[in-house]
C-alpha cells in the first residue's frame, strides 16, 4: 500500500490488514473499543457494554487482566441467551455465517437485523479477548463487513498516518497543551480537540497532519494518535 492509498483508502478492509504488526497491542485494542463503542442500539445487552468499558481501561492499565478475563466470560455467557431488541428476537449465539454476510449489500441487511446484531456482539467478542489471540487477527479478518463496523476515520484517528512519522517537539508540551490534552483524554472530550490543536499552534506547534487532524472533522477516540503524541501513550 502506498501513502496515496492510504489516505484515500474509503474502505476499512483495505486500511486494517496494512496495520497488522504496525500497532501496540495497546492501540490496537483501543482500536477494536472505537468501533464496537460506534455499535450503539446493536448491542442491546449489558454485558456486551460493560465488557468494552473495561477492555478500554485495560488497555490503559486501570483495571487487571482477571477484570478483563471475568467480562470476557460475561459476555460469553450473554452470548447464549435470546435476548429482545426493537421486538424481535436475537439469537447471540453462534456466530452467523461471517463469510455469507460478507457479500451481502444494503437491502439483505436491513432484513436481517438479526444476524446483523449477532455479528456485531461476535466482533465485541474478538475486542475484548484478554489474550489478544483474537485481538491480533482483528486488523486482517478476511471476512469481516468491515465497511458496516469501522469508519475509515476511526482506523486514521488511532493509527494516524503510517507513512509519516510525526516529529515530536518538547518545546510544544506546555503546561497548558499537556493539561488540555489529558482533560480531553480522561473526560473524552474530544470536542475540545480544536481547542488542543490553538494551544498547540500557540506552543510553536506548526505541524500541518497534529493541526489539521486536531481540527478535521470525524469522532475521536481514545488512542487519537494526537493526543496520544501529547500524552507520550504508544
Amino acid at each position: 500500500m502506498t501513502e496515496d492509498e492510504w489516505l484515500a483508502g474509503p474502505d476499512p478492509g483495505q486500511l486494517l490488514p496494512f496495520l497488522h504488526g504496525r500497532l501496540s497491542p495497546r492501540k490496537l485494542r483501543l482500536l477494536g473499543v472505537a468501533c464496537c463503542r460506534a455499535l450503539g442500539p446493536l448491542l442491546p445487552d449489558e454485558a456486551d457494554r460493560t465488557a468494552i468499558t473495561i477492555a478500554e481501561q485495560y488497555a490503559d492499565g486501570q483495571v487487571s487482566r482477571k477484570a478483563l478475563q471475568r467480562a470476557h466470560e460475561e459476555a460469553d455467557e450473554a452470548r447464549y441467551h435470546i435476548s429482545r431488541s426493537d421486538e424481535e428476537s436475537v439469537l447471540a449465539w453462534p456466530p452467523p455465517d461471517v463469510t455469507r454476510l460478507a457479500s451481502w449489500g444494503d437491502e439483505e441487511f436491513a432484513r436481517s437485523r438479526r444476524e446483523l446484531i449477532s455479528l456485531a456482539r461476535w466482533f465485541v467478542f474478538i475486542v475484548i479477548d484478554p489474550g489478544l489471540a483474537n485481538l491480533r487477527v482483528f486488523p486482517q479478518h478476511p471476512y469481516l463487513p468491515y465497511r458496516r463496523f469501522v469508519s475509515p476515520f476511526t482506523v486514521w484517528d488511532v493509527a494516524g498516518n503510517p507513512f509519516r512519522p510525526t516529529p515530536h517537539d518538547p518545546a510544544w508540551l506546555t503546561a497548558d497543551v499537556t493539561a488540555l490534552a489529558r482533560g480531553i483524554y480522561e473526560q473524552r472530550a474530544f470536542d475540545r480537540a480544536p481547542i488542543l490543536a490553538d494551544a498547540l499552534q500557540d506552543a510553536g506547534c506548526e505541524d500541518e497532519g497534529v493541526l489539521d487532524h486536531l481540527r478535521g472533522g470525524g469522532s475521536h477516540a481514545r488512542g487519537c494518535w494526537a493526543v496520544d503524541l501529547v500524552l507520550g501513550k504508544e
